[in-house]
């Protein structure tokens, strides 16, 4: 009768060495956390500003390029890829070339400065957008309008540039598209629009046939 006792006794050790093993089974892994940062902030220019050829030859005298947020210089809807509360055109006055330092003929245009911000889409970014003072040939200061777009609504704006001052503006995204018309403007998402124009004064005597450029600077940043 004794192996039935051993056989008997071997079971139950079997069965707690099984239970103690299950209990101390364990599993490790690991796993990432992270996050991505936004998209650099690009200026791209998409017209260069031109003053044409009817700049005057005395030193001291100004001439201004005609464009606004509102009214017959304000630069349209499709221009500015925006949608407003109506479908705001090209204004008649956009480009006008008016002061004693414009010597060509009444009614003459210019070409106004179109530069392109990119950056995450419906992100808010600050725009500033400087004066060029202290130059050899002539002094600029600016004036225009930077698109601000409202998500999901056709009430998109363009908003005043005060030359120094800082602007907060909201960069399209997918929703912008919404109530967008026929004349109006479709964004880019991710994008918005700078449009100047202004005036320059001249610091020098010039003579006839020269090209004369100087700088300016616009800082966006988030």
């Amino acid at each position: 009768m004794q192996p039935k006792k051993l056989k008997n006794y071997l079971l139950p050790l079997a069965i707690a060495s099984a239970l103690s093993s299950t209990s101390l089974m364990a599993a490790t892994a690991n796993y990432s956390v992270g996050f991505t940062t936004v998209p650099d902030i690009g200026i791209s220019q998409v017209q260069a500003m031109d003053f044409g050829s009817g700049l005057s030859l005395a030193s001291g005298v100004a001439c201004a390029m005609a464009v606004t947020s509102v009214g017959n210089s304000y630069p349209g809807d499709q221009l500015l890829r925006i949608a407003g509360a109506s479908a705001d055109t090209l204004g008649s006055e956009v480009g006008d070339l008016t002061g004693a330092g414009c010597t060509a003929s009444v009614g003459s245009k210019g070409t106004i400065g179109i530069y392109r911000i990119d950056g995450i889409a419906g992100g808010t970014v600050r725009v500033t957008v400087n004066n060029s003072t202290g130059n050899a040939d002539f002094d600029y200061t600016a004036t225009g309008c930077i698109g601000d777009y409202v998500a999901g609504t056709a009430n998109d704006i363009c908003d005043p540039v005060t030359p120094g001052l800082a602007v907060d503006v909201r960069l399209a995204d997918a929703s912008d598209t919404v109530g967008n018309g026929a004349t109006e403007g479709i964004p880019n998402p991710g994008q918005t629009r700078i449009v100047l124009g202004g005036s320059i004064l001249t610091t020098a005597v010039h003579t006839a046939g020269q090209t004369l450029t100087e700088s300016f600077n616009i800082t966006v940043t988030y």
